[in-house]
């Protein structure tokens, strides 16, 4: 018996390692779509609100994502080896402003300094605040003063007293 020896070229490709670029790490449910890419041209997307491109990037949509936690997936395969990552999105619900209740008016002289409002229906959570911290201040339980500078001019402005424009953001 004859022994011979025989080679074989093996090509030893390396593993992928496929990332995800463009995708936030939260959204509004009501923010318009983005475009994320893969490291890699090709590749596949998947996941909730998520559509493939078919060429390594893909559309992102919070809206057909749904509110909540969500998981984004990249697949890439080079012909031999494949791997996949993964990126977890949150997507926020709209928040309900509620409604401002309270005096609409702050008297110019008195007792008459400051008024208490309130938010009714709202979303749990947000910061009150005033368009002008000037003319009146809100307190982060909603209680609002006017400004001891502004006196005067509250006082000419009789039709309109002390029209505060407040916002919960």
């Amino acid at each position: 018996q004859t022994l011979s020896n025989r080679s074989v070229t093996v090509n030893v490709l390396p593993v992928p390692v496929p990332a995800i670029s463009g995708l936030n790490s939260s959204y509004c449910v009501n923010a318009a779509p983005v475009t994320i890419t893969g490291n890699y041209s090709g590749g596949t997307f998947t996941g909730a609100g998520v559509t493939d491109n078919g060429n390594g990037t893909a559309t992102f949509d919070p809206a057909a994502a749904g509110s909540g936690n969500k998981v984004v997936y990249y697949n890439y395969n080079n012909g031999a080896c494949s791997n996949s990552t993964s990126q977890i999105v949150t997507v926020n619900p709209l928040v309900t402003p509620g409604t401002i209740t309270g005096a609409s008016s702050i008297c110019n002289s008195g007792s008459g300094t400051s008024v208490q409002w309130a938010l009714n229906g709202a979303t749990a959570g947000g910061v009150w605040s005033t368009a002008d911290a000037t003319i009146a201040t809100v307190s982060a339980t909603g209680l609002v003063s006017r400004s001891e500078e502004h006196t005067s001019e509250l006082q000419s402005h009789s039709d309109l007293v002390c029209r505060l424009l407040l916002e919960k953001k």
